[in-house]
């Protein structure tokens, strides 16, 4: 009952905010499994190796060029020995020895589990009973864990659960200290469909996973986004630890980029902490910082040792964030003349955003900023960046050419589709305006992509 309501409402919200083409995209990827043994070692050894190694197979791979040629030609019968020697030849030769047994013991379940896979034994054994041939192969492959070894089954073509970011979301929702995989595929395949429990699986952890492909939100991870999560109504955890916790719910808002939902009493109260003890003063000088209004020295008539604690350090708040707005807004005036330049400015700020933001730089006849301005938040489509919007304050400020900047929080700076029409739609309406769209800038906080750059603007 808790799984069907926890699916209903992620089904609703889900067409609400009209994400169905965009899972049913990315799920319909078909999967390659593996056609050779040195293909398929190499599945094993991105999801099997330990921490650090796996690390480092991720980073550079070919490092494991001539161990994965060496495991590619092992035979179903091959020794113990013949495999510790392929480990103390290759870069894993540096673990300890206990934790080089444990590797070689791995290696041998997995090659004959191999054997089986090519044999199309397993093909046959996952159609009869999936779970009861996952069970096996977790004792096989020495060290697996449950979740290890149902993702290596999807990579190589048979359908089943694997997602533990969703599992543990579920049981966040639910109330549970934590779901194995067992419990987690009972919940999804509660139909006796398998195929169908995995592709719910797989969108799940779009929502719930650390990745974020297409700007879709992930919402428990790294921490949770319970003040703007459509799920806490239902939600356990919400009911029962997030919200009954003030702190923790303003620390997760600072922590999820939810900024905007803080108060900022709360947010100072927050800063000052023991410093504040509900004198009229001091409530009176929050207030006028709330307001943006400067504080000034602290008056004569202050003779409270804790008043004047507390002034200073709303004094150094103010202080600081001075600097920070100067900061990010000393821009104006300087000559923008490359893609590069608009990066350096605001890598920082742009690319550290959690949310893809939409800013125009506006700029003179000679190319310096006079403006720069954000015009909407959300994925960019033709409906959030109008024309209207965009060249409003352009036409205010006399702007000869304006710049078109936007983030993409996963940090992959390629333009989508959707980048594509909106930039041909604005440089349209920016000529018929007389108002030159001199570029597209895609930022990420290590790249930027620039639509000019790669002759696009036209």
């Amino acid at each position: 009952m808790m799984m069907r309501s926890f699916l209903q409402q992620i089904e609703a919200w889900i067409s609400k905010q009209g994400y169905q083409e965009q899972i049913k995209c990315i799920n319909s990827g078909v999967v390659v499994a593996p056609s050779n043994r040195a293909e398929a070692w190499g599945n094993y050894l991105s999801l099997f190796l330990p921490e650090i190694a796996a690390a480092a197979y991720q980073i550079r791979p070919q490092g494991f060029t001539s161990l994965r040629q060496g495991l590619a030609g092992l035979s179903e019968f091959c020794t113990r020995t013949h495999l510790s020697a392929l480990v103390d030849n290759s870069c894993l030769s540096l673990f300890d020895v206990e934790a080089k047994e444990a590797l070689v013991d791995s290696l041998g379940g997995y090659n004959l589990w191999l054997q089986l896979y090519f044999d199309q034994r397993l093909s046959l054994a996952f159609k009869e009973n999936p779970v009861e041939l996952l069970s096996r192969s977790v004792k096989m492959i020495v060290g697996a864990s449950p979740w290890q070894v149902a993702k290596l089954f999807c990579q190589f073509g048979f359908p089943i659960p694997c997602s533990v970011d969703s599992a543990a979301s579920f049981a966040r929702y639910a109330g549970l200290d934590e779901v194995s995989h067992g419990d987690w595929v009972k919940q999804l395949s509660l139909s006796g469909d398998m195929e169908q429990a995995a592709l719910v699986d797989q969108q799940l952890d779009l929502l719930f996973g650390h990745q974020n492909p297409m700007g879709l939100p992930s919402l428990c991870e790294p921490s949770p986004l319970c003040p703007s999560c459509f799920l806490q109504g239902g939600c356990d955890y919400f009911a029962t630890k997030y919200h009954q916790n003030p702190q923790g719910v303003l620390e997760n808002q600072l922590l999820s980029g939810q900024t905007q939902e803080i108060d900022s009493r709360q947010l100072i109260l927050y800063l000052t902490g023991e410093k504040w003890q509900n004198r009229p003063l001091q409530n009176h000088w929050i207030e006028e910082f709330s307001k943006g209004n400067v504080l000034g020295q602290v008056p004569r008539s202050v003779v409270s040792k804790e008043d004047k604690d507390f002034h200073l350090y709303m004094l150094a708040l103010e202080v600081a964030g001075g600097r920070l707005y100067q900061a990010n807004h000393n821009h104006a005036g300087e000559m923008i003349s490359s893609a590069q330049d608009i990066f350096k400015h605001y890598r920082y700020t742009l690319g550290r955003e959690k949310h893809e933001c939409f800013y125009i730089s506006i700029l003179d006849n000679k190319h310096h900023q006079v403006s720069f301005q954000k015009i909407s938040q959300g994925i960019l489509d033709q409906t959030l960046v109008h024309p209207r919007e965009v060249f409003a304050p352009a036409l205010h400020l006399q702007a000869a050419a304006i710049i078109l900047i936007h983030n993409h929080p996963s940090g992959d700076v390629a333009p989508s589709s959707q980048d594509l029409s909106v930039t041909k739609r604005l440089v349209e309406a920016g000529t018929l305006l007389g108002i030159k769209v001199l570029d597209h800038v895609i930022i990420s906080e290590s790249h930027y992509f620039s639509f000019a750059e790669q002759t696009l603007m036209s």
